[in-house]
């Protein structure tokens, strides 16, 4: 199959396994974001839910829902064909084994680059509507950022959402790898299980590894202000203390297996349909 083909099969699989992430498990990362923000105005995962309620009703869970859907599926879509672009560059380029070891998180690594600029203007409307102390829409959330800076004002928190990504890319694929072949050998769970196994652990492995840098990140796109990275971690330090960096653990871990999971078993789906379409064309 031409390399054309199977990059487009990755990008349609991706972009179909991101929305099904953001769709599932969108209440927890609320949760997440608004614990990292504003870690003292709430007790919990589920007080911080519950406020969210009380609020808006049920929809107050999905607050901010629009932007990462909307990213969801180009996000995804450059993590999976940038991994693919990742193996190719590792292989080429050191001759390392891609599909294992240094060589994959390697690869997981240059993901991040492709992820990073794709997430971070999402990321920065979402968290501006998720922390808003009033009910705040995407018109209104453009609306804030523009005046906070313009279009360059999108992009703030770039340099956390790198540092989140390229770490976070390399533990990400190593971990999907380690947990998929693990379980491969396993004939009584069906692929599609391997599959949600392989995701979720990638998932679990990413945000325990990542969370300090999205903390950072959140706490500079909340801001009203220009917030240096330095200057969100030491607020963090003031505040927390070491630990703070760790904020909306609970709700980063609970979402991880079931968003990360439910990606790769959609992206599987969907690429195992697309090659089958496209061998029987050929």
């Amino acid at each position: 199959m031409p390399q054309q083909k199977k990059t487009w099969i990755e990008l349609s699989g991706g972009a179909c396994g991101g929305v099904a992430m953001v769709l599932t498990t969108h209440p927890l990362d609320l949760a997440k974001t608004q614990m990292q923000a504003n870690p003292s105005a709430y007790r919990g995962v589920m007080d911080c839910l519950k406020q969210n309620m009380a609020v808006e009703g049920p929809r107050g869970l999905y607050r901010g829902v629009l932007p990462p859907t909307l990213v969801a599926a180009p996000y995804q879509a450059s993590a999976f064909a940038g991994y693919g672009i990742g193996q190719q560059l590792v292989s080429s380029a050191t001759g390392l084994d891609s599909t294992k070891g240094f060589g994959q998180m390697l690869a997981g690594g240059i993901s991040g680059f492709f992820t990073t600029t794709v997430i971070c203007p999402g990321e920065r409307i979402k968290v501006v509507i998720q922390t808003s102390k009033e009910p705040l829409g995407l018109g209104g959330a453009m609306s804030r950022i523009s005046a906070e800076g313009g279009i360059s004002s999108l992009f703030r928190g770039w340099e956390a959402t790198l540092g989140r990504e390229v770490p976070g890319g390399m533990v990400y694929w190593a971990c999907y790898n380690t947990s998929r072949q693990a379980i491969e050998p396993v004939q009584s769970v069906p692929s599609s299980m391997k599959e949600l196994f392989g995701g979720g652990m990638a998932g679990v492995g990413y945000w325990v590894f990542s969370l300090p840098a999205d903390t950072i990140k959140s706490m500079q796109q909340a801001s009203t202000t220009n917030l240096s990275m330095a200057g969100a971690a030491k607020q963090v330090m003031s505040e927390s203390g070491p630990l703070g960096f760790w904020r909306g653990f609970t709700p980063a871990v609970l979402r991880a297996f079931p968003a990360n999971g439910s990606t790769f078993l959609v992206a599987t789906a969907v690429r195992n349909f697309l090659n089958d379409r496209f061998n029987k064309d050929d």
